[in-house]
């Protein structure tokens, strides 16, 4: 009677421990799923977001006015700031994109202190033109390489979470053809240090790197700096928010934040240092309807 007993309970726990082995595996198999989507949606909608960088800057090569060219300008630097999001959401550990999150930054700036800039009065000089036919240049180079590892990924039907698994499990640097495809796309990047960004670009500079030093406060996690977000929006913690580190282009360490809005069907973008948690810049995209 007792081993009967003894044996039921010891079936009974070997049931038990299955099902929640078969639950743990389909928990674990969802979370690989949405963290995987995550991650190809932000790749992708990072190609398209270097299509119209490159658009937008072929169209003010081509425009010699203010109410033509502020726009035009102002769309890049948001499109930039979309995509410099984006870039930091894709887990590339394996991969040094400094140069190209430097491009993007410098590019942001560039093109928002340009946009607001009174263009009538104070017009774009020769060495600020040549300065945009360099940026379309390079434009072009970084949406080219990355539209070949779009290509190459979606042809062998490839995920990061397998490039970044792999590349954990690889002692030597580990060849692949998408982790390549990035390299590449930051290697032509190296000559934008050499690019003649003008004084504002330079004052801009002197500005970051006395910010760095001003700096002050204990370190924040990503979990702080959602609620120093919601907080300056005064939104619900429910809201959805996404948190990633931004890239070494900077002089100091921040976080950036993507915002959603279901009540105003809008985005919210903004940046957060992780010494002190201040808030550096922030930008609502929304939709307007007359000018």
């Amino acid at each position: 009677m007792i081993r009967n007993f003894i044996i039921g309970i010891l079936a009974l726990a070997l049931i038990g421990t299955g099902y929640w082995a078969y639950q743990e595996k389909d928990r674990n198999q969802v979370l690989a799923l949405n963290a995987e989507s995550h991650y190809q949606r932000a790749f992708h909608e990072l190609a398209y977001h270097l299509d119209q960088i490159e658009d937008e800057l072929g169209k003010t090569l081509a425009m010699n006015t203010q109410r033509q060219l502020t726009p035009s300008l102002a769309e890049v630097w948001r499109v930039t700031s979309l995509a410099k999001e984006e870039v930091g959401q894709l887990p590339l550990a394996a991969v040094d994109l400094t140069k190209t999150e430097e491009f993007l930054d410098k590019l942001g700036t560039f093109s928002y202190k340009t946009s607001i800039r009174d263009l009538e009065s104070e017009p774009l000089t020769d060495k600020e033109y040549g300065t945009l036919e360099k940026l379309y240049s390079y434009s072009k180079d970084i949406k080219n390489e990355l539209r070949k590892t779009q290509a190459t990924m979606l042809k062998q039907d490839m995920r990061f979470l397998d490039i970044d698994k792999e590349f954990k499990a690889q002692e030597q640097p580990l060849d692949n053809a998408v982790l390549n495809g990035f390299h590449l796309m930051d290697e032509k990047m190296k000559g934008v240090s050499e690019v003649e960004w003008g004084a504002g670009m330079a004052a801009q500079n002197i500005n970051e790197d006395k910010l760095a030093k001003r700096l002050d406060g204990k370190k924040i996690s990503k979990a702080e700096a959602k609620n120093i977000a919601l907080d300056y929006l005064e939104m619900g913690e429910n809201t959805k928010v996404e948190v990633s580190e931004t890239g070494k282009g900077l002089p100091y360490q921040a976080y950036s934040l993507v915002i959603d809005d279901p009540n105003e069907k809008s985005h919210y973008y903004m940046d957060i240092t992780k010494q002190g948690g201040h808030p550096i810049w922030f930008l609502q995209e929304r939709q307007i309807s007359d000018q």
